[in-house]
């Protein structure tokens, strides 16, 4: 700021300045200053001349424009890694049905009826990943837009969570893998049973298609005074800690196929971390590499939004 001064009255221009002061009531405010050199007739400085403007709330719609700005640049590079995202999720499925519905119809006279049963099951797992997935995009889309909605409800999240994990029973034996259900009462909550429905079957979902053959997945339920939580616990792959941080973001690099090479993309964990948030939430996650993780959903008793 002197610097500035100095160079005005050096070059005989006028000095042009912004910079913040602190009020008197302790807040930050910005300030424009400018000015200029009085001179004698012998050149030298009598004193200078000029004014203040505050220009606090200037400077704060400035800052507000430069966040947008920021945050089109962030909404931008998020909308072309969701795009490849979903590409390539869908790319796999859809390629399988394709083919084995092509096998299968020019075949079909050849095939026993074992045979023919075990590829219809190929094609509706496929199509039941990719309804799974479309699910997930219609969700993710309205929360995008604002257009998800909390229609609160008193619900159970104890059956919530047990029709959830119904579910899966049929999938999780396919692997070998069994789920258990631990609630020593029903909790009730005041929430959306929806959104709680899609965030607990993102969380079994990955749980099961983490998971080796023989494993076991847990899912308990308690309350305390206020909070109502679904937690998942599962023995699997795991996750690194690098990458642990990073799992409800979307430009995440933490794409690993399932133990029986399921696809993964991981919005379904980002899904659920934006529903939590919505329907005031909390949502976390604790994992070690080929150890498992566990993955805590807690709703508040009594909805706060």
């Amino acid at each position: 700021m002197r610097k500035c001064v100095d160079d005005g009255i050096g070059n005989r221009t006028r000095f042009q300045m912004e910079y913040r002061i602190v009020a008197k009531d302790g807040s930050i405010r910005w300030v424009w200053e400018q000015g200029n050199a009085i001179y004698s007739s012998d050149n030298q400085v009598m004193f200078l001349d000029g004014y203040i403007a505050e220009i606090t709330h200037r400077k704060r719609i400035e800052e507000d424009i430069k966040q947008a700005a920021r945050s089109m640049v962030e909404l931008n590079a998020t909308k072309d890694k969701f795009f490849s995202l979903i590409a390539h999720d869908l790319q796999n499925p859809v390629y399988a049905i394709l083919s084995l519905s092509e096998f299968l119809s020019s075949n079909l006279n050849q095939l026993a009826e074992h045979e023919v049963t075990s590829f219809v099951n190929l094609i509706q797992s496929s199509a039941k990943g990719i309804y799974s997935l479309l699910e997930n995009l219609l969700d993710w889309t309205k929360l995008q837009t604002g257009k998800m909605k909390v229609q609160k409800e008193y619900l159970s999240i104890t059956k919530v969570t047990a029709y959830v994990v119904n579910q899966f029973v049929f999938p999780a034996q396919e692997k070998g893998i069994s789920i258990d259900l631990i609630s020593p009462e029903d909790v009730l909550v005041e929430s959306d049973s929806h959104l709680i429905t899609t965030i607990v079957r993102n969380l079994i979902s990955n749980a099961v298609k983490y998971s080796h053959s023989g494993a076991r997945v847990q899912v308990t339920i308690s309350q305390t005074d206020n909070m109502a939580c679904v937690e998942v616990l599962d023995n699997g792959i795991g996750i690194s800690r690098r990458n642990l941080a990073k799992i409800f973001c979307l430009d995440n690099d933490n794409r690993h196929p399932g133990t029986k090479d399921e696809p993964g993309s991981g919005l379904g964990l980002i899904l659920s971390q934006g529903i939590a948030d919505l329907i005031c939430a909390k949502l976390s996650a604790e994992s070690k590499l080929n150890k498992g993780s566990k993955f805590k959903l807690c709703v508040p008793i009594k909805y706060a939004g």
